[in-house]
């Protein structure tokens, strides 16, 4: 590939971490592609490291600031020491890192800030960090939406002009770290999704419940960061009151997730809200059957029936009948697993994703 040369790029992602989160993690594809096409991509966790490191191509310029507190003024001039070597021109800060990106703005006043927003919980957010974040936007010369929900919060609470709706792309993993997930071969359910009360693993162990006594051989496979709060707590009660040792497995964070799914039948998100999930693009870069809830952009990408099974939120039945049906047609499950990797290959490539955003940042 040969660089993208019309303008002088230099380009920042800000994270908070590099945990195996979603916005996490288009944070370091971001960086990786943008080695191809720009003068200089960078990234920056601002708190805490993490797994995702290791999938950081060697051309990004990286650099950790372990900030303690907001006003961490060694953080903040280690970030602006690293503009000013680099000769940063763009920074772009996913999620709450915006704030670092204003203050580094203030005193370069040069330098342009995007802000992506990936979070599907937007709208439920206090009025007093709504307010916040509006003040914030007065800094930004773009924002990026992961989805339309997104975009309209853009335009309508933010009164953003410059604003484009950006899907998330499939991840390529560098990883190669092996898992090996519990339970038998052939029959494993997997869900990858932080330990949070929005993701609503509770419903699925609600139904884990009925598929150990019909089912015994399947097994539901938990993957993502534990968070050790109440959360968390209830669900390993249940597990524990309702003996589901053996049918419902908790791995914590992992960050090989294509060894993961390649072990796996079945994938389900059964959230109560949504931007527009990684984990659902992984899924179906993995050719898996799945079955997801009609909330953020989910029900955009998987048609029901025709590259998977969509149900409502919050429906112990509809999930259990999806499930089933799966479970017993294994015909249905290899043909909704292919459509939908040919669904997500088509609309979802991160050729094309780079590509508008490049577009983007020149006009």
């Amino acid at each position: 590939m040969t660089k993208h040369t019309t303008c002088d790029l230099h380009i920042l992602q800000l994270i908070d971490s590099l945990e195996a989160g979603g916005a996490e993690k288009m944070a370091v594809s971001y960086a990786n592609a943008l080695c191809d096409h720009v003068n200089l991509s960078a990234l920056i966790s601002t708190r805490m490291q993490g797994p995702l490191f290791k999938e950081l191509r060697r051309e990004v310029e990286y650099c950790h600031l372990d900030r303690k507190s907001l006003t961490d003024f060694k953080a903040i001039y280690t970030l602006y020491k690293f503009c000013k070597l680099h000769q940063i021109n763009i920074i772009h800060a996913h999620s709450t890192s915006y704030f670092l990106a204003i203050l580094i703005k203030i005193i370069k006043p040069s330098i342009k800030i995007i802000w992506h927003n990936h979070n599907g919980m937007i709208y439920t957010l206090s009025k007093y960090k709504i307010v916040a974040l509006k003040i914030a936007s007065k800094f930004f010369s773009g924002t990026i939406a992961v989805n339309k929900m997104l975009m309209k919060f853009s335009r309508e609470v933010l009164n953003s002009r410059n604003c484009i709706n950006l899907p998330n792309f499939p991840v390529n993993s560098f990883d190669t770290n092996q898992i090996s997930l519990k339970g038998k071969d052939g029959y494993r359910i997997i869900c990858i999704a932080n330990l949070r009360v929005e993701k609503d693993h509770q419903l699925l162990l609600d139904v884990a419940l009925k598929i150990k006594k019909k089912y015994s051989n399947w097994s539901i496979h938990l993957v993502g960061k534990d968070f050790n709060d109440n959360y968390s707590d209830n669900l390993k009660k249940f597990i524990n009151l309702n003996d589901l040792a053996e049918t419902v497995f908790l791995y914590g964070t992992c960050s090989n997730v294509p060894a993961i799914l390649q072990q796996s039948e079945i994938a389900v998100l059964v959230s109560k809200v949504e931007g527009l999930p990684v984990a659902l693009l992984e899924y179906g870069i993995a050719k898996l059957p799945v079955v997801v809830t009609a909330v953020g952009e989910m029900d955009t990408i998987v048609i029901n029936n025709e590259n998977g099974l969509v149900i409502q939120s919050n429906n112990y039945n509809a999930l259990y009948v999806a499930l089933e049906t799966y479970i017993l047609n294994e015909l249905f499950r290899n043909k909704m697993g292919e459509n939908l990797k040919a669904s997500i290959c088509n609309n979802y490539s991160q050729e094309s994703i780079i590509s508008r955003y490049l577009n983007w940042i020149e006009q």
